[in-house]
């Protein structure tokens, strides 16, 4: 069987083993933001948690920009939605996650607001320089793969 670069991830944590930090690792010292958002990406799909992404990046036409407008989106919005309240803070209504590189990311004045916008509703909300911090956070917040198990149990240390 051939492993796509998520699946191997995936399979390294069940067994206790990191594999989206190693996953990043392999790309570089400062992996493009698409990779680093790759990461979280499969960390939360294993944990079965509720999120979203809203594409926002990349270039349309004006026409497609116009119609994307009209439908709601908006510029600055965060990269990572979570609908699910963390384990360790079951009063939050969600958490935002604003993905940047690990070097040389920058936050726009738009994002900012956003995430301000975010915490004043009651999210918790970060700016992560890369998979590896954003991941950190998640696990801070109660969301951890347990090592050994199905990788879609959640433990609280």
């Amino acid at each position: 069987m051939r492993w796509t670069e998520e699946k191997l991830a995936e399979h390294l944590a069940k067994q206790g083993k990191d594999g989206f930090s190693d996953l990043v690792k392999s790309k570089g010292d400062n992996p493009r933001e698409d990779v680093e958002h790759l990461a979280v990406a499969g960390y939360l799909n294993l944990l079965g948690i509720c999120w979203q992404h809203s594409a926002n990046e990349g270039k349309r036409s004006p026409r497609e920009g116009a119609k994307l407008k009209a439908l709601g989106l908006q510029p600055g919005f965060p990269d990572i939605l979570i609908l699910d309240a963390p384990p360790l803070y079951p009063c939050v209504k969600g958490v935002a996650i604003e993905m940047k590189r690990q070097r040389g990311g920058k936050v726009s004045d738009d994002q900012r607001k956003w995430l301000a916008n975010l915490e004043q509703r009651g999210w918790l909300c970060m700016v992560a320089e890369g998979a590896n911090e954003a991941i950190e956070w998640l696990r801070s917040m109660g969301w951890r793969i347990e090592k050994g198990g199905n990788g879609g149990n959640i433990r609280e240390d």
